[in-house]
């Protein structure tokens, strides 16, 4: 029999995250070296085997040219018993689960330089054409609590043209998902990504506004995704109050920018290579400058 791939990568410890289409695996070598390994679920009921491989190596080749300190990066792929696999560094703690899964709460210096990072990484894939699609707390790791490492490209797509990039249908999960990705119009990727990266400062800063507000679940239901969907998302007017609202939580000197990132019409949205040279993200400091000075 041929050497197997994931022997190379030591022996299965537990489940570390499970989704609709792979699930992730703790790997652990003797000598206590670890690894995440990416097992694709193998393809579903009335898609072709084309476009699964298709599917599959899409993720991988979107990975792989993608190179920046932000995105985690994809050690080896490679297809066993009939099974694709992907092998990343192991990091074991999300942005959720830093920020609003534990009962901690992030220090407003964490939330900026955790921010800072997150938007340095998804300009960089905006500038390589990539649209993530898919933003939130759950697809951001933290190595050493507040090192970024953006991951899960798996709804991700590339384009030659930036300027001419559409998509269609649902992607990302609410409220990380903005309301173009409600219509049944095809839309641009790139300010959906905006609109979920400028969530997720919102969520860090007021984790509990309005992502679960019981009672409203017609009115708040874009912004949570523990509340049914109902027949059609908030109309235009309805949703810019409810941003209103969300920002009167966070920093007035983050207003500005996290204000032009949830515009509510697409077209008015800051573009993330614009954000970059936004007067407060250029005045953040990085995390390990942050670390450093606290030794």
């Amino acid at each position: 029999m041929p050497p197997s791939n994931l022997a190379q990568y030591g022996a299965i410890q537990r489940i570390q995250a499970s989704g609709a289409t792979a699930t992730v695996y703790y790997y652990q070598l003797p000598n206590g070296t670890s690894y995440a390994v990416k097992q694709f679920r193998g393809k579903r009921k009335g898609v072709s085997e084309e476009a699964y491989i298709a599917s599959v190596h899409n993720e991988i080749a979107i990975a792989a040219r993608l190179h920046h300190p932000q995105l985690l990066k994809i050690l080896d792929c490679f297809l066993e018993n009939g099974t694709w696999y992907t092998v990343m560094p192991y990091v074991p703690t999300t942005l959720f689960d830093r920020g609003m899964g534990n009962g901690t709460v992030l220090t407003r210096d964490e939330v900026d330089c955790i921010f800072r990072q997150i938007v340095d990484g998804v300009a960089y894939s905006h500038d390589q054409g990539v649209a993530h699609l898919d933003i939130k707390l759950n697809n951001i790791l933290l190595e050493n609590e507040t090192d970024v490492r953006i991951i899960d490209f798996g709804q991700s797509q590339f384009f030659d043209n930036a300027k001419e990039a559409r998509v269609q249908g649902r992607f990302g999960t609410p409220p990380n998902a903005p309301l173009e990705a409600y219509q049944a119009s095809a839309y641009d990727p790139f300010p959906a990504d905006v609109w979920g990266v400028g969530i997720i400062y919102c969520q860090l800063i007021a984790p509990n506004v309005p992502w679960n507000m019981a009672g409203h679940a017609d009115k708040f239901a874009m912004f949570s995704p523990s509340v049914p969907q109902g027949p059609s998302p908030p109309d235009m007017i309805q949703l810019q109050a409810t941003v209103e609202m969300v920002l009167n939580h966070i920093p007035m000197r983050a207003r500005p920018l996290i204000w032009s990132m949830l515009q509510p019409n697409a077209s008015h949205r800051i573009s993330m290579r614009d954000a970059l040279s936004d007067e407060w993200i250029r005045s953040l400091r990085r995390c390990e400058l942050n670390l450093a000075s606290h030794n």
